[in-house]
């Protein structure tokens, strides 16, 4: 998929209609020790950047952040960037592009997404958009990156350094497309190396550790399909948020294969309209 995606930036570039600076110089050291990879599927990324994509509306409308997926390896940031900020702006709903650290930086990535929420809020006025009104919406990794965004926001993951940094990172929502890593033994696969262990229904669907889930995490819309392998980390994310009693919705679809979007077909296109009324009944549109 990593390679496919690599390719669709090519053939379908979108003009970004404005580049906001996310850091004020050099983003903060993540720790991060970098190892190289095939350059037919790594897109590196050593200067994050946020792309705005405004829509069009006389009043303040709602923002999202988008995550785009890869593995955190590389940035599929065409098919899951900027063409799902152009279908948000159909809806009425600004956007912004989040091209976060990578390859293989994922407190980069985090210290990116939460200094973005910071920024967009920060810069609401000059954006029109309304900064009570801001979620996060993420694909695979990106997905998963959401997924930290909201469930640790209460954690600095670097420290502050100019008055963005003073408000909330808590997105007012979180939307997730085939998230990866989000489930104890996924995470633990990509991260530390371990083979799934085993323990029945509970090992299967533990929450990540280091997603600190409780009353307070945003509600979210979910979608995932029966055939792909990150499966687990839907429904492990599902049940953190109802055991914490936070609204979600969560929808399985039988047909389609991680990296759905990529698929256009009627079937795995209807997550959209239904996400569509979802940002709707929460205020977003």
């Amino acid at each position: 998929m990593f390679a496919l995606c690599v390719a669709l930036v090519a053939t379908s570039a979108i003009a970004e209609q404005k580049i906001i600076e996310l850091w004020s110089g050099s983003p903060p050291p993540s720790g991060a020790q970098v190892k190289s990879t095939p350059k037919t599927i790594t897109k590196r990324t050593d200067v994050p950047s946020l792309s705005f994509f405004a829509a069009k509306s006389d009043k303040p409308c709602s923002v999202v952040i988008i995550a785009p997926g890869g593995g955190y390896n590389v940035l599929c940031d065409t098919y899951e960037g900027d063409e799902i900020a152009k279908t948000l702006n159909e809806w009425g709903i600004s956007a912004v592009v989040l091209r976060y650290r990578v390859p293989n930086d994922p407190v980069g990535a985090l210290q990116d997404i939460q200094r973005a929420i910071r920024v967009v809020r920060n810069k609401a006025a000059q954006l029109n958009i309304d900064p009570k009104r801001l979620g996060v919406f993420g694909f695979s990794a990106g997905a998963n990156l959401c997924a930290r965004a909201s469930a640790n926001f209460k954690e600095n993951s670097y420290q502050p350094s100019d008055t963005a940094d003073k408000l909330s990172a808590r997105p007012d929502l979180t939307c997730l497309v085939y998230p990866a890593y989000c489930d104890e033994q996924g995470n633990a696969k990509r991260f530390e190396n371990k083979a799934p262990a085993g323990g029945g229904y509970d090992a299967k669907y533990a929450l990540a550790k280091n997603l600190k889930i409780d009353a307070d995490t945003p509600r979210a819309y979910i979608v995932q399909s029966h055939e792909d392998p990150y499966i687990n980390a839907s429904i492990a994310y599902y049940l953190a948020l109802r055991e914490a009693g936070v609204p979600a919705n969560l929808l399985l679809l039988d047909r389609g294969k991680h990296g759905f979007i990529l698929n256009k077909n009627q079937y795995t296109d209807n997550w959209k309209v239904l996400l569509r009324s979802w940002l709707k009944e929460n205020g977003f549109q």
